[in-house]
């Protein structure tokens, strides 16, 4: 008759089934992990309270549920759609309020993946939504879109954005950001704040102080800003905004400093800003602003700094600003001013006024509509990927309109520059082995070497050698490379994890005239009859990848072609064009089993192996049947580079000697692979022909059946989200590997395993998908690292009676979905960090047993609503616990 279920971690769908409780006249199941649509078998008649909130559930309520006449209480999630809940105007009511005090009627409200859109949906799923007043509902969308417009994702630090934290929790200032009537500082200064400046942010009306400095906004300042805030400070520094200064910058009357210094700002100075009467700094320098300096700025009394260096101005300074008593005005010499010295930059009186002196003056950058023309008039799109966000052309293009050292360049250096940060970005570029100064200011000839790189580029600064082999280049090439055409003659991608197919731009690059490497990738696709057009390159190779049909008959019309390499390619098929072997190759190596060759070795393999430029691997004619190039492979993806596979003895070694002998081996995935030998090295790791069972461990069997498991062990894609083991008796160390599931693992429970040491291994704490972590029982030793905070997906984290040592890391405070925190009977020492306060869902927190945390117990943990156990005996905690903390209403226990 009566179950609830709430507040656990179900993760499953409702069954059907549940339609048999035909008795049943409550049932809660709120606030666990649900998900699938609502089964209308759940339409019992008996039904008084249904609550199913806080889930993940989809689609609408069941008619036969709204039509039950007992039901007196039926609440979803805003996401489900619903006619007859109970308060359930959620998304009706955040629509309803936005569209009311939207700037633009509600128009981008309604337009799928803009960042108010996003911002809307957002907000919409926020389980607390009833809680909010208006204001709180308003503040909260409004830094949403500013999130979703400026990359929020990849901004350096987003600690608690988007959470179901308070917002003045979301920062991580030192410095107060609320006030009692809402937010008044946004500070995000040197934080990857990438994009333009949304006007919703207008909205928060309680704002005082904007600091967005040192990041790469670009676009104009919106001019609602100026009519509906009372700022005192605004800091744009350093970006790159263009467009006019508004002239409702006049209604700031508040404002006491503004700094738009280094930005593209090409404006007059609006003659408004006389109204500024308490404004102290106003820095304009490095923008492009034009006119006159207006008298009006003699207006403001309380003006201090005035620095307008290095823009188009004209005319002079105003003569009854010199009496107002600025302490500082920077103008450029061409700007006639009675008080300025003949330095340009002093507020000394001069008696006379002496003819300004000559100075240089840098070339007029170009603006980002002439990049954009230039950039555009080449690309095979026409440019309509440098406007969608995400793109890796997006992100060169705004890579290059936001660094100044780009725009003093001539046209090739440009398109050159363009090329190359499409290249990175395309190719993750950021994970590269060694990525030099790429993407730097420097000329990007010493992008590739340290030491002038004299070797990669010609007399006039043009890459003619182009060399990233061995590099841990992820990704597709990019058509863009074909910019490179006016001078590249050497193009090296050997040995990288490159996809996709070979872009057929690459005929546009007819300066090659030496080598073409782009094996040892997974590229596919068929080979491009438009590489024929590169009559000049002498040896191809396109061996080692996943590429399909047959040679193109154009390769025939490579008059210098030399070597050509496409063994390895099971995709491969047909016949070798006769134009091909017209040409009387040096080296013309396939795969005999697929392509008949009459003009190739009767092994079809060269007499003698080829010359490389870099170092090679001694690879098998199909498969994984070498340990060298499984080797490599492993290596590439290994926390050590590979190091410990190169150790006799070792788990890794013993892990890759296994992974060899697998009879299967050709019939598995690379994920498999990776797979199989992280789990293989934590076998021997840990001593596995000793463990209390090891089932089907380093069988022939799929692992996914390697150990009886009352729980999931794979997901649908048998990739392992389940690694429980305790109580086996392991014995050894963690071994780093484990790393290599991050992508699926979510459980990882080695608990009462007494002989399980060392430390836990740094590499752990970026597993970011792990939701349970118990090493309890185990005799583990050293730290946790403060990389703990990036485990955003955790619930469960316990270290119960193990032997750790040092501080509890602040950054325990950032994972906001724990449920139980257990440090229980470990050497921790020093104080309970205040940020364990912000775990809202938590409801267990042990301190027991560490004799050596001192300090109080910090009244933040009284925000723990949801707390119901929590432990401090046996410690060095001194004071008492009155106030909030004694009066949680969830505490059961308390020692």
């Amino acid at each position: 008759q009566f179950i609830d279920l709430t507040g656990n971690q179900f993760e499953s769908t409702i069954p059907t089934e549940i339609g048999l409780l035909v008795s049943a006249f409550v049932i809660h199941l709120g606030d666990n992990d649900l998900t699938g649509p609502i089964p209308s078998e759940i339409a019992i008649s008996s039904l008084v309270d249904l609550v199913l909130k806080g889930n993940t559930l989809t689609g609408a309520v069941p008619k036969e549920l709204c039509e039950l006449s007992n039901l007196a209480l039926l609440e979803v999630d805003c996401m489900v759609e619903c006619a007859c809940c109970t308060d359930h105007e959620c998304a009706e009511r955040v629509q309803e309020l936005l569209m009311g005090v939207a700037f633009d009627e509600g128009s981008s409200l309604r337009i799928p993946g803009s960042p108010q859109n996003e911002a809307l949906l957002w907000l919409s799923g926020d389980d607390k939504v009833y809680e909010y007043s208006d204001y709180d509902l308003i503040q909260r969308y409004a830094l949403a879109t500013l999130y979703f417009a400026t990359g929020g994702r990849e901004w350096v630090n987003r600690t608690f954005w988007l959470s179901g934290h308070d917002i003045c929790d979301w920062f991580w200032n030192d410095e107060p950001i609320c006030g009692s009537g809402g937010l008044e500082r946004l500070h995000l200064k040197e934080n990857g704040v990438f994009g333009t400046l949304p006007e919703e942010i207008a909205l928060i009306t309680s704002l005082k102080s904007i600091d967005f400095r040192s990041n790469q906004l670009f676009g104009t300042l919106p001019a609602q800003w100026f009519s509906y805030l009372e700022l005192t400070r605004l800091d744009l520094s350093s970006n790159i905004l263009t467009g006019f200064l508004p002239t409702e910058i006049g209604m700031q009357t508040a404002l006491t400093f503004i700094d738009l210094n280094s930005n593209e700002v090409k404006s007059t100075i609006p003659s408004e800003i006389g109204l500024l009467s308490e404004l102290s700094t106003l820095d304009l320098s490095n923008n492009r602003i034009y006119g006159t300096v207006p008298t009006e700025i003699s207006m403001i009394n309380d003006l201090q700094q005035l620095l307008l260096t290095n823009n188009e101005l004209s005319g002079s300074v105003p003569l009854d600003l010199c009496g107002k008593g600025v302490t500082e005005i920077e103008i450029d010499c061409s700007i006639s001013c009675v008080c300025c010295s003949s330095s340009c930059f002093s507020n000394e009186v001069s008696p006379t006024l002496s003819p300004p002196p000559t100075r240089s003056v840098s070339p007029t950058p170009l603006v980002e509509g002439n990049l954009r023309q230039i950039i555009s008039s080449v690309s095979s799109d026409g440019g309509e990927s440098l406007d969608v966000m995400g793109t890796s052309q997006n992100k060169a293009f705004r890579w290059l309109v936001s660094d100044n050292a780009n725009l003093l360049n001539p046209r090739n250096r440009i398109l050159q520059r363009f090329a190359l940060a499409t290249l990175f970005f395309a190719t993750g570029g950021n994970t590269w082995n060694n990525r030099g100064a790429w993407l730097s200011s420097d000329n990007e000839c010493l992008w590739f070497t340290s030491e002038g790189g004299g070797d990669v580029c010609n007399s006039d600064g043009l890459i003619t050698i182009l060399d990233l082999d061995n590099n841990n280049l992820v990704g597709t090439l990019p058509p863009e490379i074909s910019l490179l055409s006016e001078s590249l003659s050497f193009m090296d991608f050997y040995n990288n994890r490159i996809n996709g197919t070979i872009p057929t731009e690459i005929g546009l690059l007819t300066g090659l005239s030496d080598t073409v490497d782009l094996d040892g990738n997974v590229l596919s696709g068929t080979i491009p009859t438009e590489i024929g057009l590169l009559t000049k390159v002498k040896v191809i190779w396109l061996n080692d990848n996943k590429l399909r049909g047959s040679v193109p008959t154009e390769i025939g019309t490579m008059e210098a072609l030399e070597q050509f390499y496409v063994h390895k390619n099971e995709g491969l098929s047909g016949v070798m064009p006769a134009e091909v072997c017209n040409l009387g190759l040096e080296k013309l190596q396939v795969d005999c089993s697929a392509i008949q060759c009459s003009c190739c070795d009767p092994t079809c393999i060269p007499s003698s192996s080829p010359t490389r430029t870099s170092s090679t691997i001694e690879m098998s004619e199909a498969g994984w049947d070498s340990t060298d190039e499984l080797k490599f492979f492993l290596a590439s993806v290994s926390p050590d580079e590979g190091i410990s596979m190169s150790i006799p003895g070792s788990p890794q070694a013993k892990a890759l000697d296994w992974l060899a002998s697998n009879a299967n081996i050709d019939m598995y995935s690379e994920n498999r692979l990776i797979q199989r030998y992280a789990m293989a090295s934590f076998y021997f790791s840990t001593n596995g022909p000793q463990w209390n069972r090891t089932d089907s461990w380093l069988s022939d069997d799929d692992e996914c059946l390697w150990y009886n498991n009352l729980f999931e062990t794979c997901d649908n894609e048998g990739r392992l989200v389940n690694l429980r083991l305790d109580r086996q008796e392991l014995q050894g160390t963690i071994p780093p590997e484990l790393v290599l599931l991050s992508n699926s693992l979510r459980v990882l429970d080695l608990e009462l395993n007494a002989n399980l040491v060392g430390s836990i291994p740094e590499a752990i704490f970026t597993m970011t998908n792990i939701e349970t972590f118990d090493m309890s029982g185990t005799s583990l030793t050293g730290t946790i690292s403060t990389q703990v905070g990036g485990l955003g997906s955790l619930k469960i984290f316990r270290v119960f009676e193990v032997g750790m040592t040092g501080t509890i890391a602040t950054e325990f405070g950032m994972l906001t979905r724990l449920d139980i925190l257990d440090f229980g009977a470990n050497n921790l020492s020093g104080t309970i960090p205040t940020e364990i306060g912000l775990l809202a869902l938590v409801k267990g927190i042990s301190f027991f047993g560490n004799h050596l945390i001192t300090g109080t117990v910090p009244t933040e943990l009284g925000q723990l609503t949801s707390l119901k156990k929590m432990y401090l005996d046996d410690t060095s905690l001194e004071g008492d616990l009155s106030g909030k903390i004694c009066q949680l209403p969830s505490i059961e226990e308390l020692w």
